[in-house]
């Protein structure tokens, strides 16, 4: 019943993080749940997560708002439509595009409008929100169109205590005082969650809603798979041609860095090899070279920090201008053989150069 519920990614506005917005929704015994965090996607994949832990369906999606007025709701049916809303979002906060007042056209999203915003035609994917408190002031105008009405009940805190920090955050949103709040400026009163029986009782005179909230979600798979890495798998075209690009590219580095004749140096540098090769991240290692080798190239200034400094390889690679030998570092510190996450580069740019590099 709930398509419409904020987490503290709606920043200055919700007050739960979307593993607390999960746990309320497993004790009010819900099936599934739809996280639409305002202009903003960002806790889809740790919403997913906590949602699949607790045996809840989720949903994902994205609440379009344009100076604080709620436009309207977009709901992802699958991955693609994850896709789509995230191109929305990024063609309009970079300014290629104003946020349209009424939606554009999704070919795998839901579309949800607030009954202040309802267009005249309705597409097939288009739907009509409303609250249990709107029922009777908008009773007759919509019940021609009860095929498109659903449950719109926001969540946007947990209890009264937290609706009080909801409208301190919204006083920091526009840098005023607590007394200078107005009604609409804040989430309602009734923001909270409740059991779904409780839910569903207030919407107990029109169960056609009902069945239209329930089919949307029906219609909404979302599935991403947590246990495969994202990451690529290879620089070359395998494996064996990234370790031999690799040892090449650091033994050449070397030479520059190191005396030939250093064996203690040149030691260190096969035995790093040999646990990168033995992680399988050597793409990663060369994936970094190729974009600092572009940064050198244009005569770009960077400076390679963190605990990647440690690694001899990245210094021989350019990566980074520390040299561990002579400062004692260790690279088991950066990456060693009971790491199973990668390793983690930050590499610094001025901000005249980094969108060159980003492209």
């Amino acid at each position: 019943m709930y398509l419409n519920c904020h987490s503290y990614y709606s920043l200055r506005y919700g007050t739960l993080t979307v593993e607390d917005l999960v746990t309320e929704a497993q004790k009010c015994s819900l099936h599934y749940l739809a996280l639409t965090d305002i202009n903003c996607t960002t806790g889809v994949f740790d919403f997913t997560k906590a949602c699949l832990e607790q045996k809840i369906k989720p949903i994902v999606g994205c609440e379009f708002r344009k100076e604080g007025q709620l436009l309207y709701i977009g709901l992802a049916q699958n991955l693609d439509g994850l896709r789509e809303l995230n191109e929305l979002l990024t063609k309009t906060n970079l300014g290629e595009k104003p946020l349209p007042l009424q939606s554009p056209f999704f070919e795998h999203v839901f579309v949800i409008y607030p009954t202040s915003n309802i267009p005249e035609i309705l597409q097939a994917h288009e739907y009509i929100g409303i609250k249990a408190s709107a029922l009777k002031r908008f009773k007759h105008p919509l019940l021609k169109r009860l095929d498109k009405l659903v449950c719109l009940q926001p969540v946007t805190y947990r209890n009264a205590q937290e609706h009080e920090l909801h409208r301190l955050l919204r006083c920091i949103d526009h840098n005023i005082l607590l007394s200078y709040l107005q009604p609409e400026q804040a989430a309602e009163s009734n923001e909270n969650m409740l059991p779904k029986d409780e839910i569903e009782s207030l919407f107990g005179n029109y169960p056609e809603i009902i069945r239209n909230t329930h089919r949307l979600a029906d219609q909404c798979e979302f599935e991403f798979n947590f246990e495969e890495p994202k990451n690529k798998r290879t620089f070359t075209n395998s494996v064996y041609e990234d370790k031999v690009l690799l040892e090449s590219l650091a033994l050449e580095g070397f030479k520059d860095r190191y005396q030939v004749n250093d064996k203690k140096a040149l030691a260190r540098l096969y035995e790093e090899l040999e646990v990168i090769h033995k992680l399988q991240f050597g793409c990663y290692f060369l994936t970094t070279w190729d974009i600092v080798r572009h940064s050198l190239n244009h005569g770009y200034f960077h400076v390679g920090r963190g605990s990647g400094a440690n690694s001899m390889v990245a210094y021989c690679l350019k990566i980074t201008e520390v040299d561990p030998i002579e400062l004692n570092l260790y690279f088991s510190r950066f990456l060693n053989t009971k790491r199973s996450s990668p390793p983690d580069f930050d590499i610094d740019w001025s901000w005249q150069d980094r969108d060159d590099i980003i492209a």
